[in-house]
């Protein structure tokens, strides 16, 4: 489902995420909208929405600098590498999901599993980052390239993956172990007509005693489990419509 985000928006939303999905996806650094049908604040929401929808779009910062024109505005969307540094980032970015895919299990969960993984195995969480400063850190460069990520990061290496391997697969925004104030996201991937939950994070060992607290004596799931399993340390946000949206879930 590569068009969550995008299914939740009014029409004249829907409109502005087209206008923004064609300008992140060209690169382009400039768009006009003769009009705005939403205000600054939804207009921010839907951007972001774009990149969820497009981790591939891993070269925009899903941010933009907004500058009103008439009735409409001007919005500049500032690039996270270089336009000079694409095309070997992109290089990198399909040869590390080559490597990352190669010989995995023929079962839908069983290769969701190994991914995750060999993911946790390919980069490491970066505790020194700061994921409000600097949004690299939150892109598939971060995972793929700079092999050092945080869970936003994380999410999008897992979806796009997922989805070259044919699986529908979703970025979940929320919160874990109680911490509303920074957010958290995960991944929900359909195997055999349900959705179920993946969070790559839960692995790394910065996690542990949080898992271990809200999960006594329980290992942090590696394959792809149902809400339940996660309820109490993980909250989805209400906001989106995960389990109205997704059966089965």
């Amino acid at each position: 489902m590569r068009t969550f985000y995008y299914q939740q928006l009014s029409s004249g939303e829907k409109w502005v995420y087209q206008q923004m999905a064609k300008a992140m996806g060209e690169r382009k650094r400039l768009l006009r909208l003769p009009y705005l049908p939403v205000q600054e604040k939804r207009l921010r929401e839907i951007s972001l929405f774009v990149t969820l929808d497009n981790p591939d779009f891993y070269w925009t910062k899903g941010s933009f600098l907004l500058r009103r024109e008439g009735n409409g505005a001007v919005l500049q969307f500032p690039l996270l590498i270089s336009e000079e540094e694409i095309p070997s980032a992109n290089a990198a970015v399909m040869s590390a999901v080559s490597e990352l895919t190669e010989n995995l299990p023929a079962e839908p969960a069983a290769a969701a599993e190994e991914i995750c993984r060999r993911l946790m195995d390919w980069a490491e969480y970066d505790l020194s980052a700061d994921p409000l400063e600097d949004r690299r850190n939150q892109s598939l460069w971060s995972v793929f390239v700079r092999r050092k990520s945080l869970c936003m990061g994380f999410s999008k290496a897992l979806c796009l993956i997922l989805r070259l391997l044919g699986m529908d697969c979703i970025i979940v925004l929320g919160s874990v172990f109680g911490d509303h104030q920074n957010g958290h996201s995960w991944n929900m991937v359909r195997i055999s007509g349900g959705w179920y939950h993946l969070d790559v994070t839960m692995g790394f060992a910065c996690f542990q005693p949080l898992w271990e607290r809200y999960h006594p004596g329980m290992e942090p799931p590696a394959a792809p489990v149902p809400f339940t399993v996660l309820h109490g340390s993980h909250e989805m946000n209400g906001r989106f419509l995960y389990e109205r949206m997704l059966p089965g879930s």
